[in-house]
């Protein structure tokens, strides 16, 4: 029995039934949305395994992008850096050439 559906059933006169959970148009719909029974269904280790993969990707993309965008501030710091020697230089090389 499903997990979500488990506390759902109760035992009537007529052994057990859902209560607020229709399994059977659930599965009807469940077949309808997957493409019928021919659809392979993946082991629950499989499962864990891929969704222990993508929680390790997802971390690893948001530490390339923090990394990211630490490298682009300092390329900001020395971009700016840069701009003011080299205005400090002309400012310099123009008021040595008037003497």
């Amino acid at each position: 029995m499903h997990r979500a559906c488990r506390s759902r059933w109760s035992r009537g006169n007529m052994g057990l039934r859902p209560t607020s959970c229709s399994l059977p148009a659930a599965l009807c719909e469940w077949r309808a949305v997957s493409g019928g029974p021919a659809e392979e269904v993946v082991a629950p280790s499989e499962c864990r395994a891929l969704q222990q993969q993508v929680r390790e990707l997802r971390w690893l993309l948001g530490k390339k992008t923090f990394e990211n965008e630490i490298l682009h501030q300092a390329l900001d710091l020395v971009q700016q850096k840069n701009d003011c020697r080299a205005r400090f230089a002309k400012a310099a090389g123009s008021t040595e050439g008037g003497r």
